[in-house]
């Protein structure tokens, strides 16, 4: 009976502390209840005080975004440009599981004819940049030419060019970084030489130590929205309370994800986000947000529904 008496007033904590947030729903909370069943006390309150603070962003948010991290940019660089042209930030040249996707493909009947790698979040991201910006970008209307490929950035190129990649969210900064040099090297062997300062990342959000990441190989992101590690960077704990609380998610992660720990432990790279974008949860956030649970329990939040 206690146990009972302790769900439900949990069960009604968790009614009253989120039932304003964007994403409740009564499935949410049910989910939340389903994953939060298998934890102790201390990862329970865990888990309760991060989501307090989960950001979760919606497709009203992202124009302001995108145009807000645009303008971060500094006006001197934009100003010094020949040409600006706007492109989704995404490689040329298909990843491991992108040729296993062609694979598939073959499988099922496709003919072998050339074909982009598979639709990305960054082309969405690319589609909603556009619809303002005959008016958000008019200043520099003159100099810009959108570019939905690399072979479009490749024939727009000239001496002085600034080419500006749009994306929805940089983590790691692994995607962005590979992305950008695919991009540098399918020009570089259709002749044209650019230079790390010839590109900039744009994104509604990012990590810092995404960010961070590009800086160190000279490349800029400029981010509306820009997160630190939810644990490790919180501080208004000690050293040792952070230690602490990140000793309780790996725990909780064993529970309710257990086959996240491999890849996703603390979020990919450790990056430790609290972050979904339209119902999609970057791979960088706590997997027992997200990650299948060997309990059969539903996410929390989803990563693609």
């Amino acid at each position: 009976m206690a146990k009972k008496t302790q769900n439900v007033n949990l069960l009604m904590e968790c009614a009253k502390r989120f039932s304003q947030k964007p994403w409740y729903s009564v499935d949410w909370l049910n989910a939340l209840m389903g994953r939060l069943a298998f934890l102790n006390d201390d990862e329970v309150n865990l888990i309760l005080d991060l989501t307090e603070s989960f950001q979760y962003l919606g497709l009203n948010d992202f124009n302001s975004m995108l145009h807000n991290a645009f303008n971060k940019i500094p006006v001197n660089r934009l100003n010094a440009a020949t040409r600006i042209l706007f492109a989704p930030l995404k490689s040329p040249y298909y990843t491991v599981e992108e040729k296993k996707w062609r694979k598939r493909l073959r499988a099922e009947g496709w003919n072998g004819q050339i074909m982009a790698p598979p639709s990305k979040s960054c082309d969405f991201i690319f589609r909603i940049m556009q619809i303002d910006y005959p008016v958000k970008y008019q200043p520099y209307a003159g100099k810009i030419v959108i570019c939905t490929t690399s072979q479009d950035v490749e024939s727009n190129f000239i001496d002085g060019t600034l080419v500006v990649l749009w994306d929805d969210f940089v983590g790691s900064g692994e995607t962005a970084f590979t992305a950008i040099a695919g991009i540098q090297h399918y020009l570089y062997v259709n002749g044209k030489t650019t230079h790390e300062n010839n590109y900039v990342v744009v994104s509604m959000c990012a990590m810092q130590g995404g960010i961070d990441i590009l800086q160190y190989f000279n490349l800029d992101c400029f981010a509306d929205n820009i997160y630190g590690k939810a644990i490790s960077d919180d501080i208004r704990y000690s050293a040792a309370e952070r230690a602490q609380r990140i000793s309780f998610m790996q725990s909780a992660e064993k529970k309710v994800v257990r086959k996240a720990l491999k890849e996703y432990s603390l979020g990919f790279e450790q990056s430790e986000a609290i972050l979904s974008i339209m119902d999609r949860c970057p791979n960088n956030t706590f997997p027992i947000y997200w990650f299948k649970s060997q309990h059969n329990v539903a996410p929390i939040f989803y990563r693609q529904k």
